[in-house]
């Protein structure tokens, strides 16, 4: 006998398909550990190889197949697009690299970079609670930089590995008869709409294995069947060029080789969507899984477009470089060298006069630079901080001018005797550069993270730090006058001028430990903050003194230390500020 009670609702069935929201989160959850995980593999990488990287791939892409064969090695191992695109562009910008050579080095890297998509797709993400153990005992418990940087490269494939095998698990609930899986039999219907959809999670994850990892955990379990998995995995990667063109778009070079890359995966993707059922009827008849047949689709395209686009990636880089030309150093940076034109120089001697008032130039901008970074930094000024990142791009473009300039002459003219100077210009010139540099990425960032953060420096702090900051802009004015005129009694005062400096650096930041260690100092993130500041301040002044080592003899270049152009000073020229020069610093 049926007990009394709420009438039976005959309207209701209970439901056999999960949760939708639940099947996102796990899906969302995934993608955000793949992303974490090749944030931290990127980190970790940069703790192992550091700066080497970069001078290793400007050494491997002399030649176009070296190219090839570096991106491919390097992206294996930096599983990030945004990474190596960065890489590239910079190289491209500071010509450090030939752009048609790193056309071919990012079409190698764009192959190398399908390495983790198939790693991922071989179920090995079922133990993934292996590297994680391993990577965090030694990330944690080493103390050895070699051992923490290997604890936390295998630490962030743990990561990924377990951010596929959570999509695995979140679309193992999608069922075959449910409205997802309905959704997605319409969507098969239109890839190119498809192809869409794969560009923009490329571009809005900024990495194309996070988005095609993401492409092949649904395709696990047949909810997202072939015939789907390929155009979202092509229009991935059309999305990773887009991409790499909002990166290089503020300058035209980077912009050229942006759009080379562009080209090449758009017109790969035409062949593929066009071929569509060919190239998904190739990939069925393999005996794969769906997700292994989809990642080396990935793969596929990848190999399909190197073999199309390197043979001709030269006239490719040239084409694009006729219709989008670099515009006039005017029109581009609204400003252009002074002192430099195309017209060549009478004379050696004249050639590298003009080379000289344009050196200068560059000093007198990096002066101005130091001067808005101390506004920035004392007044919370950001316009002021802002100008010092114009300014170094400036200094940038008149460093590469300059320097081609100064390499033309000494091989039009033929003189070995002006060797000599054209090195002496060039390496005072990468001395600027680089404390522009500092400014700009150090200093300037490290006092807008003061004024958005509003930490608070103490009036004893500013007065230890306004005592350094007003010597190194001493020591920048003496440099550049000792450079212009030779004048070994500046250089001498140069080189006693740092002793005393980083004598007074030890004593600001021993009284400044002293505060923060009694409690009457700043936070915990003002400390780092000024200790950065100074330790910064210490580095510039240190690149202004091998200018005077230049001068006196002191550096291992001995055509400029015998320079006929020095100016023989038996006594040093007194003091031009707080510095003291007439007397050794104290110990």
């Amino acid at each position: 006998m049926r007990r009394a009670g709420r009438p039976h609702d005959l309207t209701r069935r209970p439901s056999t398909e999960p949760d939708v929201l639940l099947i996102l989160m796990n899906v969302l959850g995934g993608v955000a550990l793949i992303l974490f995980g090749i944030r931290f593999l990127r980190k970790g990488l940069d703790r192992l190889v550091g700066r080497r990287l970069a001078g290793w791939v400007q050494r491997a892409t002399r030649t176009r197949p070296k190219a090839f064969g570096a991106g491919l090695g390097v992206s294996t191992l930096i599983c990030s697009s945004t990474s190596i695109f960065l890489l590239s562009l910079q190289m491209v910008r500071d010509r450090h690299a030939s752009p048609r050579n790193l056309f071919a080095f990012v079409i190698g890297a764009d192959v190398g970079l399908t390495a983790l998509v198939l790693l991922g797709s071989l179920h090995i993400d079922a133990y993934a609670v292996a590297p994680i153990a391993l990577g965090v005992l030694a990330f944690q418990f080493m103390r050895n930089d070699l051992a923490r940087g290997v604890g936390q490269v295998v630490l962030s494939l743990g990561f990924i590995l377990l951010g596929i095998h959570t999509i695995r698990d979140g679309a193992a609930l999608i069922q075959p008869q449910g409205d997802l899986a309905a959704l997605i039999s319409i969507a098969e219907r239109y890839p190119v709409l498809l192809a869409g959809v794969g560009a923009a999670l490329s571009i809005a994850m900024q990495s194309s294995t996070a988005s095609i990892l993401l492409v092949v955990g649904l395709s696990a379990n047949g909810s997202l069947g072939l015939t789907a998995a390929v155009p979202a995995i092509v229009g991935a990667n059309v999305g990773t060029g887009l991409t790499m063109l909002m990166l290089g778009w503020r300058t035209a070079v980077t912009r050229q080789l942006a759009l080379c890359n562009l080209t090449a995966k758009l017109l790969t993707a035409v062949v593929v969507l066009v071929a569509l059922p060919f190239w998904s009827g190739l990939l069925t008849r393999l005996p794969l899984a769906v997700e292994q047949q989809a990642a080396l689709g990935h793969t596929g395209f990848n190999v399909l477009l190197a073999t199309l686009v390197l043979p001709f990636a030269g006239l490719i880089y040239t084409a694009v470089a006729r219709l989008a030309p670099e515009p006039p150093a005017e029109e581009t940076e609204g400003f252009a060298p002074r002192h430099l034109d195309e017209t060549p120089p009478p004379n050696m001697t004249v050639g590298l006069a003009h080379a000289m008032r344009e050196v200068l130039h560059v000093s007198e901008i990096t002066r101005a630079m130091m001067a808005d970074f101390w506004t920035g930094l004392k007044y919370g000024d950001t316009e002021a901080l802002a100008r010092v990142a114009e300014l170094d791009d400036r200094v940038d473009q008149l460093d590469r001018v300059i320097k081609r300039y100064l390499v033309k002459l000494l091989g039009e003219s033929g003189e070995d005797d002006a060797s000599g100077e054209v090195i002496r210009q060039m390496r005072f010139l990468s001395e600027y550069e680089t404390i522009g540099d500092i400014l700009d990425r150090n200093l300037a960032e490290l006092a807008l993270k003061k004024t958005r953060t509003q930490l608070w420096f103490s009036e004893e702090t500013y007065r230890d730090l306004e005592r350094l900051f007003l010597m190194v802009q001493e020591n920048m004015l003496i440099a550049e006058t000792a450079f212009h005129t030779f004048h070994t009694g500046l250089a001498e005062q140069l080189i006693r001028h740092k002793t005393h400096l980083n004598h007074c650096y030890r004593e600001s930041r021993d009284r400044f430990l002293e505060r923060v260690q009694q409690g009457d100092g700043e936070s915990l993130d003002a400390s780092a903050i000024y200790l950065d500041i100074l330790a910064n301040l210490r580095q510039i002044n240190s690149g202004l003194t091998h200018v005077a080592y230049a001068i006196t003899g002191g550096s291992e270049d001995p055509a400029v230390a015998t320079h006929p152009a020095r100016v023989a000073s038996p006594e040093p020229l007194g003091p031009v500020g707080p510095n003291p020069s007439t007397s050794p610093a104290p110990a």
